[in-house]
């Protein structure tokens, strides 16, 4: 206030020099403003392109090269809400693998483009010869796909019983054995797993984990099966804390995720291996436990991000 009085006082020793004053006041004021303006901070690209690339990983001139003659890299996301791995809320990509795609991007100047996708046998598994219609996956199970070249997994997770609360039928796995098992439709793979662990139980397959587990909230169902991690989310966003995990089933092995590159790809799986051999092992550690992919796998989940969240 008191610079804007002087300038007055300058402008306008007396009444004659009004006119002349005023453009000099509005021009001043004009300076100003420009100064301000391009001494603010530039706003921040958009979410899924790397604006300032933080390049660490050695590259040979080819994958330079390569990286210069492919400006955007396509992206698959599998649509709908996959928590923790991957999902797509809201119009943007979401998920453990979409920030763990970002970091690696980061360190070699890649630029990503993320677009979803709904029918993940066929971009995974389709044997009908045509190719993957994208450039990278990132929430995929390692090593299930001749199709694709896989990275190191960044996320390691086995599989967990879910029962009712003070359901006194099922205390332990020995009481599903016979049991009805709700579990999530994922693929042939992940059905074949359970099914081969309980031959002789009945799994009822819901398109969605959180239909699954309503399932076995109101008694359709008697336990729910299913990854470590994503159970978690699933039970962090519902209404009722009518659910409880009662334990590791470690003999169904252990689920795995990666980002993965379709194998005609070559170049792009030379950089992005290079790019995840400068991730040190405390970095990953810290991107899995803001996802809730921590050690305590019964313990609630704070943070659990739903859908109606984010749009």
């Amino acid at each position: 206030m008191r610079c804007f009085r002087c300038l007055i006082t300058l402008a306008f020793p007396s009444s004659r020099g009004w006119g002349r004053g005023f453009r000099w006041v509005l021009s001043s004021i004009f300076l100003l403003c420009s100064a301000w303006a391009f001494a603010a901070p530039v706003s921040q690209a958009a979410p899924d392109v790397s604006a300032k690339p933080d390049v660490q990983a050695a590259l040979t001139p080819e994958e330079t090269a390569w990286i210069a003659q492919h400006p955007v890299v396509d992206v698959g996301i599998f649509a709908g809400n996959h928590f923790p791995l991957e999902a797509w809320v809201a119009g943007g990509a979401e998920g453990i693998g979409v920030d763990y795609a970002k970091l690696l991007a980061s360190r070699v100047g890649l630029r990503l483009q993320f677009r979803p996708f709904t029918d993940w046998e066929a971009v995974t598994f389709s044997q009908s010869g045509k190719p993957v219609p994208f450039e990278l996956l990132v929430g995929q199970p390692f090593d299930r796909s001749d199709r694709l070249e896989y990275l190191n997994p960044y996320v390691k997770s086995g599989y967990v019983l879910v029962a009712r609360k003070g359901d006194l039928k099922i205390r332990a796995e020995r009481d599903v054995v016979h049991a009805r098992i709700a579990i999530e439709r994922v693929s042939s793979a992940y059905y074949k797993a359970i099914k081969d662990r309980y031959p002789d139980a009945t799994l009822i397959v819901a398109d969605d984990g959180r239909l699954a587990l309503d399932m076995v909230g109101i008694g359709t169902a008697d336990a729910y099966v299913g990854g470590a991690a994503r159970t978690r989310w699933l039970l962090s966003e519902r209404e009722h804390d009518d659910l409880i995990i009662l334990q590791r089933l470690t003999d169904l092995g252990a689920i795995q995720a990666s980002l993965a590159v379709p194998s005609e790809h070559a170049m792009l799986v030379s950089i992005l291996r290079k790019a995840e051999a400068t991730i040190p092992a405390e970095q990953l550690a810290n991107l899995r436990q803001q996802w809730g992919l921590g050690p305590e796998f019964a313990a609630p989940l704070s943070g659990g991000r739903t859908l109606s969240e984010k749009s």
